[in-house]
């Protein structure tokens, strides 16, 4: 993996959080580096050892710091591509009425994003999918937002480019949602006719397989 030097300014106090993904601990300072013609800042993780010692840091000081260079052109390049879209959080009113909202500063624009990016231009359509997705994931009285999303995410990743393709995207959605949640109770069954019972639904939500979408 390739090495880099990195010499300039801090400019924000460094940040110490949790990694997304994996929950492990990183600090992240932002350095500017002057050049002839253009300036730039550069954003630094430290990890374990590093953690301490850029911690420490404050804006202002001159830095000059030597570590690994990873490259991800292809994820950002994969970022680049996919259409922009808000995400969605579930929230419950007092009386305990379950509302689906766009994460968004502005609720048109955020409905029209997520529209362009369900292959639609027709609200009644992308309120009624969502509502379908909704109850698809829904565990008893209680609305799992983080499988909502999940679904979504799988629809807006293949693309679809009408509400035709959006329908069979779904459809995909729910059936991968169900296949793996029998394969997970399979996985933990007491006794024989337990087994029996989902053995016998697990081919049901994966078989026939989901229709392909072609160009």
């Amino acid at each position: 993996m390739p090495s880099i030097l990195i010499a300039g300014t801090i400019v924000a106090k460094p940040k110490v959080e949790l990694f997304p993904v994996s929950g492990r601990p990183r600090c992240e300072v932002r350095i500017r580096v002057e050049g002839e013609d253009t300036t730039a800042v550069y954003r630094v993780i430290g990890f374990e050892e590093l953690m301490d010692e850029l911690a420490a840091l404050l804006p202002g000081d001159s830095v000059a710091v030597q570590g690994q260079l990873q490259v991800l052109k292809s994820y950002f390049a994969r970022r680049d591509k996919q259409k922009p879209a808000p995400r969605m959080k579930v929230k419950a009113d007092a009386k305990g009425v379950v509302n689906v909202e766009f994460h968004h500063p502005d609720r048109s624009i955020g409905q029209w994003l997520l529209m362009d990016a369900m292959g639609t231009a027709d609200s009644e359509f992308m309120d009624g999918l969502l509502k379908q997705l909704v109850n698809a994931g829904t565990q008893g009285r209680t609305v799992d937002e983080n499988g909502l999303k999940f679904m979504l995410s799988i629809v807006k990743g293949i693309e679809p480019r009408d509400q035709v393709e959006t329908m069979l995207a779904a459809q995909m959605a729910v059936v991968h949602n169900a296949t793996m949640t029998f394969a997970r109770r399979l996985a933990h069954v007491d006794n024989i006719p337990q087994q029996d019972s989902v053995e016998r639904t697990v081919p049901i939500t994966a078989w026939p397989p989901s229709p392909t979408l072609t160009c």
